[in-house]
């Protein structure tokens, strides 16, 4: 069985960054697709006719979530490598259909639903920490420092994905649904909910004494009231997000938080 070499895994891999580089309305991702495995197929088809015909294939109707694609395209790689011995084209478009569906759900809920939004949240947090209390926007660097945080974060978890999904893809060809199954992912999406929300609360807070700073009231009267809206606010947000978490766990949540906010405000 001919096999695609460790060089040809990295170009591959390369080149999956960039398959929404050659999106169009017909068949969206598939020239990008084509484009991304092209160096494999050149590896493992030496006569030019049959590569073109496989080439061909790829360019067929593609489309899903460009940071979980690469655990296809390594899917694909794998499933290649056997056609050279025991060909039979239908296993791998059986494969594309059966996995662009669910991998597109699961990342763009995931990715843009769950992590985008948790780490613009900490980014608006870590800005509101810095000025309100740090008094840090002389000069304008928090302007550049936060989104470049933001962007370094954002990065750092979809090249995470993408190199995971591909080996994995790779590795498992066909049983990739066993990687994504057993992939945690689920947990992830919980402790996201908790983190974002709790990074919430503190945003809130921390904007509220600084706006309220020089008013004539009660330090502790405002802290409580704070605290608890604070509190029943986030109680409410957990219970509607993260209806299969025990609910014992979503106070436990709160009032870890809330003893935080008042050990950091005395």
């Amino acid at each position: 069985m001919k096999k695609v070499k460790f060089i040809d895994h990295i170009i591959v891999l390369i080149r999956s960054f960039f398959i929404q580089a050659l999106w169009n309305f017909e068949s969206m991702q598939s020239l990008g697709i084509a484009y991304a495995v092209y160096p494999a197929l050149k590896r493992l088809y030496k006569n030019k006719e049959k590569r073109k015909d496989v080439v061909l294939e790829y360019m067929e109707f593609f489309n899903t979530n460009p940071f979980l694609a690469s655990g296809l395209i390594g899917a694909f790689i794998a499933e290649e490598e056997k056609q050279t011995d025991t060909p039979s084209r239908d296993r791998i478009k059986k494969l594309k259909i059966t996995y662009m569906g669910p991998l597109a759900a699961l990342g763009d809920n995931f990715i843009w639903a769950k992590v985008n939004p948790f780490l613009l949240t900490f980014c608006s947090a870590l800005f509101a920490v810095l000025f309100i209390n740090l008094n840090l926007a002389r000069g304008n660097i928090l302007y550049v420092l936060v989104p470049a945080a933001y962007l370094i974060m954002i990065n750092i978890v979809t090249v995470t994905f993408r190199v995971s999904f591909y080996i994995q893809g790779y590795r498992l060809g066909g049983d990739l649904i066993n990687y994504i199954g057993s992939s945690k992912i689920k947990t992830f999406e919980r402790l996201i909910n908790a983190a974002a929300l709790l990074l919430l609360g503190f945003l809130i807070v921390d904007l509220f004494y600084f706006l309220t700073k020089g008013l004539d009231i009660s330090e502790h009267i405002l802290r409580n009231i704070i605290v608890f809206a604070i509190w029943l606010y986030l109680f409410g947000q957990m219970y509607i997000l993260q209806k299969h978490t025990k609910r014992l766990y979503n106070l436990l949540y709160i009032l870890i938080f809330s003893v935080l906010i008042i050990i950091i405000r005395k």
